[in-house]
């Protein structure tokens, strides 16, 4: 799976694609959370938000903001639960302004679960 993370980031930066790029941070911050590296994937998510503003891409910041959030949860450090907490509330934002009403429906389902203290 990270050969094919990895090829799809390649694949990104040499066509300057910066949306594949996005995706394929997230996957390989998924496989990372997975592995129990939940602190390297709130770094490239951190990261990889900052590039989906930087482009305007709003549907891929709050994809990204949702995955984030999840990665903070599971880092579980000091003020990550609110700070999860307000990523949601930043994704659900946008997910409500472009009219995304699956991803609507899944944050607020999201929200309504208490987060770890």
């Amino acid at each position: 799976m990270e050969r094919y993370i990895r090829g799809a980031h390649e694949l990104g930066e040499s066509y300057g694609r910066e949306t594949a790029v996005i995706v394929a941070e997230r996957a390989q911050a998924i496989l990372e959370m997975r592995a129990g590296h939940a602190r390297a994937a709130v770094r490239r998510l951190g990261q990889a938000v900052g590039r989906a503003r930087e482009i305007g891409q709003p549907y891929e910041v709050a994809k990204t903001l949702l995955q984030f959030a999840r990665a903070l949860t599971a880092r579980g450090g000091d003020g990550d639960a609110p700070r999860a907490r307000q990523t949601l509330n930043d994704a659900l934002h946008i997910f409500e302004r472009l009219g995304a009403t699956p991803d609507v429906t899944a944050v607020r389902t999201m929200l309504e679960q208490p987060l770890p203290a």
